[in-house]
């Protein structure tokens, strides 16, 4: 009988929890679940089947990330996290086990396991339109008598047939959530073995659109486990014939959105592999491209690929393309790893026209490989300060952003990729110990900076007031009381404010912190700028006013059906954002830090500000129109002092 089977599912995974000591059990519990699947035909016994096995895989393991960092021992450290490692890798052993010997049928299922689930997706059928809302069978919402007709032959019970009718197929988008406070998803460590990639890889042997489709997804779960060979496939497929293949390389993998693939070895890299690379620098289309541009602009220092000419001559190539492709910045960025192009005249001079480019991710590209790699080098630092003198106010404002938050840095200590594992979580925390030289370091950076204070431009000035509160005696400077005494008859009331403060003796830091929200918050620019852009749906469908209409924090009244708020919705939702903003620390808002962070807090759940339901709303994140717009209007700035840079 179908609902007994579904019932014996569910209830066989949550025995899988109650055998902590039992390995051989746990093992033959998931084998048992998954290959089920190979045989079972009733949708919702295989619906049930699939969410049991994932129910099983992803465990909340971002309190234990928490805990192990409580213990008092590094040996209970050590022995927590080989403990949790060890099962994760008998589920990985398990899996590829099943899955070497599956039928079409049962791959399907078990692929499906390891990335679609309802609630991850946050995204259940729309009772109505622009509603976001979870439909659960009327059994999990209120109290019933019984079901007294299951006995019956061929009965479904109509709320696990309502479930079951709606469901993703493998085109869907691929956006997670967390559920409650469980924010880690799914994903093996280095120490899982080899079995389960070579798995997928064997699914892949004439695989249809949608098995390839299916096993792209699931692969953003290998995550360390991952080798060159996986990554080999990905960017394969990313030239595959079919569109969706090749979207779906991207959507998953583009700067490790959803998933990692480890290009970085410790040896020579697989011939195969840099053939594939150099192929899709030469000829690549945009999909492959966006994948293999990133994966070699976050290559490690003294990575092997340096080592690889051919690479190098394909960069190079693309940078002599004439007129410049519309990817400049992201091959400027690929260059950057590649310290014997950085030493090129003609490509550091490419660098430095790029400073002066139309194209925002060319002058962010050029922005950082100046302070990464001409700064501190004499004979290219003249050129840089020239070159920093002459930046136009979008210049100044890159500048300020990868200047306050130099990430990209990090890249060059192994750091790289979005779906963080708990190897790569430990050499993030490990890093932090290492010392990087940060672009303040440098006066030529801090007096370019000040220089900004008195911009034709009051949102650059403020941004540039915000960036010299992490410079140690700032107020001492005579450069730095003329830019006050002249920023008290700003347009910008924030700069007024900090100006007045500042000149009665009062230290940066402090002036900033006696700044009130409602003082410099302006009404006008939030109904004009900032609303249209929480009411403008991201790439999964969905606006913030949508699945913020019940936030407790954050709550935001939606438009009505022509998109228009009422002005009560918009003074309401002006109040609200008055909650979620740091007018000392603009950039440190959750108005802004939320909407750039991911789903997955890579097992951090310590770090509130890591996570975000909705995941990364607007496309380049610190680097988007939209984060720009609503850091301006924190900053003071009003629709009518800001004006367009040339």
């Amino acid at each position: 009988m179908p609902y007994v089977r579904f019932e014996a599912a569910a209830g066989v995974w949550r025995w899988y929890y109650w055998q902590v000591d039992q390995p051989a059990v746990r093992r033959g519990t998931l084998e048992a679940l998954a290959t089920r699947l190979n045989t079972e035909t009733d949708e919702m016994v295989r619906r049930g089947l699939k969410e049991s096995i994932y129910d099983l895989l992803d465990e909340n393991t971002g309190y234990l990330s928490a805990w192990v960092k409580a213990s008092s021992k590094d040996e209970d450290k050590d022995r927590i996290n080989t403990g949790y490692e060890a099962v994760v890798r008998d589920q990985a052993q398990v899996l590829a086990k099943v899955l070497r010997n599956a039928t079409p049928l049962g791959r399907e299922g078990i692929l499906t396991a390891l990335w679609d689930f309802h609630i991850r997706h946050y995204a259940l059928p729309a009772l109505k339109p622009d509603t976001v809302s979870i439909g659960l069978p009327a059994v999990l919402t209120r109290y019933v008598t019984g079901v007294p007709d299951l006995h019956r032959p061929d009965y479904e019970y109509p709320p696990y047939r309502e479930a079951v009718d709606f469901k993703y197929d493998v085109h869907n988008s691929f956006f997670q959530t967390r559920i409650g406070n469980d924010s880690d998803l799914i994903h093996f460590f280095k120490s899982s073995g080899p079995e389960l990639e070579d798995a997928l890889l064997d699914c892949l042997k004439n695989a249809d659109e949608s098995m390839k489709i299916n096993v792209l997804k699931a692969g953003s779960t290998l995550s360390e486990s991952g080798d060159a060979r996986f990554t080999l496939a990905a960017l394969n497929l990313s030239e595959d014939s079919s569109a969706e293949v090749r979207q779906t390389v991207r959507y998953v993998y583009e700067d490790g959105q959803r998933g990692v693939l480890n290009l970085e070895s410790r040896v020579a890299p697989d011939p195969n592999l840099v053939s594939k690379i150099v192929e899709i620098l030469k000829h690549g289309n945009p999909d492959s491209q966006a994948v293999a541009l990133p994966l070699l602009a976050a290559l490690p220092n003294g990575s092997v690929w340096e080592q690889q000419a051919d690479v190098q001559q394909a960069l190079r190539s693309m940078l002599e393309e004439e007129p410049q492709p519309a990817t400049f910045g992201q091959v400027l960025d690929a260059a950057s790893s590649f310290s014997n192009l950085m030493r090129e005249p003609a490509l550091q001079k490419q660098v430095l026209d790029g400073l002066d480019s139309p194209m925002p991710d060319t002058q962010r590209a050029a922005v950082r490989i100046s302070l990464e790699h001409f700064l501190n080098d004499p004979q290219t630092a003249p050129a840089v300060k020239s070159a920093f003198a002459k930046l136009n106010g979008a210049g100044l404002r890159i500048l300020m952003e990868e200047t306050s938050n130099p990430q990209f840095l990090k890249k060059r200590l192994g750091i790289s990729g979005g779906a963080v594992s708990q190897d790569q979580d430990y050499l993030n925390r490990q890093a932090a110990v290492m010392k990087i030289r940060e672009p303040l370091d440098y006066p030529i950076v801090v007096d370019t900076v000040m220089a900004s204070l008195l911009n034709a431009d009051a949102n650059v000035s403020a941004a540039a007031l915000d960036t010299l509160r992490k410079v140690k005696g700032v107020e001492k400077r005579a450069d730095f009381l003329a830019a006050m005494n002249r920023l008290q008859t700003s347009t910008n009331p924030r700069l007024k404010l900090i100006a007045a403060s500042v000149l009665k003796g009062k230290n940066l830091g402090d002036a900033l912190n006696d700044v009130q929200p409602g003082s410099v918050l302006d009404f006008r620019t939030f109904v004009t700028r900032i609303e249209p852009i929480l009411a403008r749906a991201g790439p999964d469908g969905k606006a913030c006013v949508n699945c913020h209409a019940s936030h407790v924090i954050f709550k935001l009244q939606p438009p009505n059906a022509e998109g228009i708020f009422s002005d009560q919705d918009s003074e309401d939702n002006y109040k609200s954002a008055m909650r979620v903003v740091d007018i000392t620390e603009p950039d440190k808002s959750l108005l802004v830090i939320k909407p750039t962070r991911p789903t997955d807090s890579a097992g951090d759940v310590g770090d509130y500000l890591a996570t975000h339901n909705g995941g990364q709303r607007w496309h380049g994140n610190q680097s988007s129109d939209e984060y720009r717009t609503i850091l301006d209007w924190i900053r003071g700035g009003r629709v009518q002092t800001a004006i367009v840079s040339k």
